[in-house]
């Protein structure tokens, strides 16, 4: 069986427990390292863009993102495609990950847990898979060691985030804003606070699409059942035991 997704969350365990299953595990990883930069720029970037001749100039509000620090928490495919445009980009780049290994991408620092990369982030992206140890990873006390200020970005899913304590965050001023491509539900119900806080802003869970994504998701099926009859190692196994 193959996913057309890199996340099998939504499958039940017994399918994992009683059949090979691969997924589409990077697949969309440029995609979405796109999606992140451009959230980044949206928040940090307030460019007075002009129609017409001003009298004098205006410093525009906002910053710059070279020098900031992005913690990366979940440190796959899609991790280190944000990694390396970042770090373009001159941004110091931390990231936590599951299994202890050397960093996959040079210049990355890899921090040994979620409080000390929460500490030193002023923006965090979240790209760990949903698993039942991930639940909640963002929740109130999470929140309450947050460098002050900080831009929360998920990319992963929605249950990662405990989003009752994410608006008291953002109402007082712990988190500067959330850029969120999932949610819990999913769709958000007609009138939700996500949708009129003003410091949230929220795409429909699109991060990961491309112009050619039914394709390669089509190519990478093709390649592991071509694998699997000639009883070589698949393209994005999926653990049971992990989830991912």
């Amino acid at each position: 069986m193959h996913s057309v997704s890199a996340g099998v969350d939504s499958f039940p365990s017994w399918v994992l427990e009683r059949h090979t299953v691969t997924c589409s595990r990077g697949i969309h990883a440029t995609q979405i390292s796109e999606w992140v930069i451009a959230a980044l720029l949206t928040e940090t970037r307030v460019d007075p863009w002009i129609s017409a001749p001003v009298d004098r100039f205006q410093p525009p509000q906002g910053g710059l993102l070279a020098g900031s620090t992005l913690g990366i928490v979940g440190f796959g495919e899609i991790g280190q495609a944000v990694a390396r445009k970042a770090l373009a980009l001159e941004i110091d780049v931390v990231a936590v990950r599951r299994r202890d290994r050397p960093s996959p991408v040079d210049g990355v620092q890899l921090l040994p847990d979620l409080p000390s990369l929460l500490a030193v982030s002023d923006a965090v992206l979240l790209s760990a898979a949903s698993t039942p140890e991930t639940h909640h990873l963002i929740d109130a006390a999470a929140l309450a060691r947050v460098k002050p200020g900080v831009h929360l970005l998920n990319i992963a899913r929605g249950t990662l985030v405990d989003q009752d304590a994410l608006r008291d965050a953002l109402d007082g001023g712990q988190v500067r804003a959330a850029s969120l491509d999932v949610t819990t539900p999913e769709p958000l119900p007609a009138g939700h606070w996500l949708f009129d806080h003003p410091r949230v802003r929220i795409s429909p869970h699109v991060s990961g699409w491309s112009p050619r994504l039914e394709r390669r998701i089509a190519e990478r099926f093709r390649e592991n059942l071509l694998r699997y009859r000639a009883g070589q190692p698949l393209v994005g196994l999926v653990d049971p035991v992990l989830g991912y």
